[in-house]
């Protein structure tokens, strides 16, 4: 297993740190995650994404636009969506320019993908922020 950490936001209103956790567990091929804990700076309270996040049906469709560019520009054919299946991504960060969004290859409905990251520019996402 390997762990590897990094600092990709600090404010006085929130500090995100990135997570890179490999696992192998003696299958064909391990398996990576990215995930991000979004800490208050005060108090080091981890912050939830209701802590940081509002308007989440609308936030949905800022996330699903973004979603479906990422994807094509990966795949050169976008993902169909079922209608309502699309959810926003389990982990959230922050970085200098925006949040950035990363969907795990569990959270995938196409597994051809191993991951997808982007990120969403401050300046699109800020109404749905409560903290940056």
């Amino acid at each position: 297993m390997f762990v590897d950490g990094e600092v990709t936001h600090q404010s006085s209103e929130v500090i995100s740190i990135a997570l890179n956790t490999y696992k192998n567990t003696g299958g064909a091929h391990g398996n990576s995650i990215i995930s991000f804990l979004n800490f208050n700076p005060l108090d080091g309270a981890l912050y939830t994404k209701e802590d940081v996040l509002e308007y989440m049906d609308d936030l949905k469709i800022l996330v699903k636009k973004h979603f479906q560019k990422a994807v094509e520009e990966e795949t050169e054919s976008g993902i169909e969506l079922e209608k309502g299946s699309f959810k926003l991504p389990e982990t959230i960060g922050f970085s200098e320019e925006g949040i950035i969004c990363v969907y795990n290859q569990h959270e995938l409905e196409a597994y051809s993908l191993k991951m997808l990251e982007f990120t969403i520019p401050f300046n699109e996402v800020s109404k749905y922020l409560l903290i940056y």
